[in-house]
């Protein structure tokens, strides 16, 4: 058999195959069933920012209703511990999959800012997780928001992490970037190491019979693999750091 080994992030990978964020990912029986398999690497369900400061606003509430409450509570809830502390589900999902494989599991979250994510970040990397996957997508909602304010985002998400940590940091971006170029190089300057391309989002759209909101393409198509090859080809040549392809893989 052909020898495929590789490295990917300063990791030594068996194989190139790394499966990504997915429902595989989100549960140690299924990441070992990629390892099984002949994964290389595999990245964990991302954890989403939203999700965690709507869990956190939940738990806010909740001890809110208490009437005798200790009064450093107050002091929790103004500092928002609750987004700066990992779950601990998903710190356990970290130290169970690197005791069952002997792939590298690469952690990954979903953020849009980077307050508190250093202490998160620092986590993760405690538990055990080889890398850290930043899947990033800031989408512009205001007339006066320039691209120039997006890249400054981008690039204090990833100064923030990669100082925060010792293992390698990657970013996951959207195609829709105003200089994509531009961009990789400057992430790449402020610490990121790898580069996966593209982020694809749910496409939801209106059922003008029902009037509701329904789910747009759920999976890829295999035409959407063709801008990712093309922009990593342009790309690998110029910027100093390892792309991974995402997104229209449907066969080998």
């Amino acid at each position: 058999m052909a020898d495929l080994t590789t490295s990917y992030l300063g990791l030594n990978l068996r194989n190139p195959l790394i499966v990504g964020s997915s429902p595989f990912t989100r549960s140690a029986d299924g990441i070992c069933r990629c390892a099984d398999a002949g994964a290389g690497a595999v990245v964990l369900k991302s954890m989403f920012e939203e999700l965690l400061r709507k869990n956190t606003e939940s738990l806010n509430d909740s001890m809110l209703d208490g009437e005798q409450w200790h009064s450093e509570i107050y002091a929790y809830l103004e500092a928002d511990i609750g987004l700066r502390i990992a779950p601990r589900d998903y710190i356990a999902l970290i130290r169970e999959a690197k005791e069952r494989t002997d792939i590298p599991i690469i952690a990954s979250i979903n953020c849009i800012r980077n307050e508190w994510w250093s202490d998160y970040a620092a986590e993760l990397e405690a538990a055990g997780a080889d890398a850290l996957e930043l899947n990033t997508a800031i989408f512009p909602t205001k007339l006066d928001q320039s691209s120039a304010e997006i890249e400054d985002r981008y690039e204090s998400i990833v100064t923030t992490a990669a100082a925060a940590v010792g293992i390698p940091v990657s970013v996951k971006l959207p195609e829709s970037c105003s200089s994509l170029p531009h961009l990789v190089q400057r992430l790449h300057r402020a610490g990121a190491k790898g580069f996966v391309l593209f982020n694809r989002f749910c496409q939801p759209t209106i059922d003008i019979e029902t009037m509701e909101v329904v789910g747009g393409k759920q999976f890829s198509s295999p035409e959407e693999l063709s801008p990712t090859l093309r922009w990593i080809s342009f790309l690998a040549g110029s910027v100093d750091a390892d792309f991974a392809a995402t997104r229209g893989v449907h066969s080998a």
